[in-house]
């Protein structure tokens, strides 16, 4: 579901962001899952090999985010990847942290990339047809202009809260 790097390679916060936003919460909130098992890849993280310079606020707020589904499910997170040491280690002490019960940082604003509109909504099409009405094309859609006319000092809002059944 995320930007495929080798073929967005520019994947950034935002482009994730908006992947969890507008796909993967939905599609959670809908399926309602007893348990959420989390494969903690590192690789993205800023200061690794591949293209992608993800940052450890970023990760921290989609644990966040998944540990507020409805129904508060068992979250699991399991570190399986990642090899720049200190890359690892921020990334590590920051979704602990959130496990931990601390808030995560609010993030700043980062809209998504060209590429990662793309692909979102490529995935978007994908998915729409069996994850209607929780998933649109007009929505992602909506998402994206309202991300592209936030300035760049503004801080990402939280979402809007509510089950879907």
């Amino acid at each position: 579901m995320w930007p495929d790097p080798t073929r967005y390679p520019a994947a950034s916060d935002g482009d994730y962001r908006a992947a969890l936003d507008v796909l993967l919460l939905p599609i959670m909130r809908a399926f309602d899952p007893a348990l959420v098992l989390v494969s903690a890849g590192f690789d993205a993280a800023a200061g690794e090999s591949f293209k992608l310079a993800l940052s450890p606020a970023l990760f921290a707020h989609m644990t966040q985010e998944l540990t507020r589904l409805p129904a508060a499910p068992p979250l699991v997170v399991a570190l399986e990847g990642g090899y720049h040491g200190p890359s690892v280690g921020a990334c590590c002490a920051a979704v602990l942290r959130v496990l931990l019960g601390e808030e995560a940082a609010p993030l700043p604003h980062s809209p998504p990339t060209s590429r990662g509109e793309k692909a979102l909504l490529a995935a978007v099409r994908a998915q729409a047809a069996a994850w209607a009405p929780h998933v649109s094309e007009a929505a992602a859609r909506r998402y994206l202009e309202a991300e592209r006319g936030r300035g760049a000092s503004a801080v990402a809002p939280p979402l809007k809260r509510r089950r879907c059944r």
